[in-house]
């Protein structure tokens, strides 16, 4: 049993994608991707086992932050394993390089890793699987079936879905907010308007008595926690969320104005 955390495409590219799976299997080459009950997709990460309602929940935010990719399908490629398995890979970009380190940063805390590095920040490559692992003896035969099919293929991801397999069962997936936000953009834009952060009298109650503070400077303290290395930001509407030390911080995406903060499941660090 695994899971895994994949984008999927629009209905044009998926079709297209899922017209090379038949060829694939009309040539004898391989039939399990077309006749499982998974789209066409890109896997962001893989996992042994999760803790699903904190995933699902994770990456339903991270849709609502999200705008869909424009994404190339440039070449074909396999890995040369005993049995290697054929993907059509997709042109680089920083919008899906930062998208899937989000989703790292964000999943793997309720996550238990593969024994892999594929997914590794620098090592993992976009790509959509063509088929699962074949005999090398029909790499001959793949190759001519791709080699008539002519690239590239521009498309877009426009969801992102959790999937559970072998056998391939989709979970969940959620459509990405057209009217969302950079995810990179989310963080920036909070980090360069420090400045503007304030809160209100009540606000300074709310949030020593949440945390059991004894600093004076509740909004110094929240920025110290917001400008963090380990700090996770993301924005739901319109607030921005900030988790740290086990605390979470609000704060409101308009005004700047730090609204609460109280502390998750553990103690919060003071």
């Amino acid at each position: 049993m695994g899971y895994a955390i994949v984008g999927y495409f629009d209905k044009e590219t998926d079709v297209k994608i899922r017209g090379l799976w038949k060829d694939l299997m009309i040539n004898d080459v391989d039939d399990y991707l077309y006749h499982s009950a998974n789209n066409p997709h890109i896997k962001f990460a893989m996992y042994e086992d999760i803790e699903e309602t904190d995933v699902i929940n994770e990456i339903r935010n991270i849709a609502k932050q999200a705008k869909s990719i424009d994404v190339v399908f440039k070449s074909y490629s396999f890995y040369p394993n005993e049995q290697p398995f054929l993907n059509i890979d997709m042109a680089v970009s920083m919008e899906l390089l930062r998208l899937q380190s989000k989703i790292r940063e964000n999943c793997d805390r309720f996550s238990k890793l593969l024994p892999i590095d594929f997914f590794d920040i620098g090592i993992w490559k976009p790509d959509c699987q063509l088929t699962r692992e074949i005999d090398k003896s029909k790499l001959v035969n793949a190759v001519n079936c791709l080699y008539e099919r002519k690239l590239p293929i521009k498309g877009k991801i426009e969801k992102i879905g959790l999937i559970k397999f072998h056998p391939a069962e989709q979970i969940v997936n959620f459509e990405f907010d057209e009217v969302g936000y950079n995810i990179m953009d989310v963080r920036e834009k909070l980090l360069d308007n420090l400045d503007k952060l304030h809160t209100t009298e009540l606000g300074v109650t709310r949030i020593k008595r949440n945390l059991s503070l004894e600093t004076e400077d509740v909004v110094a303290w929240c920025k110290n926690r917001i400008i963090s290395e380990g700090a996770v930001i993301t924005r739901n509407g319109k607030n921005w969320y900030i988790s740290i030390d086990a605390c979470i911080v609000t704060v409101n995406a308009h005004s700047y104005t730090i609204i609460t903060a109280h502390k998750a499941k553990e103690t919060c660090n003071r």
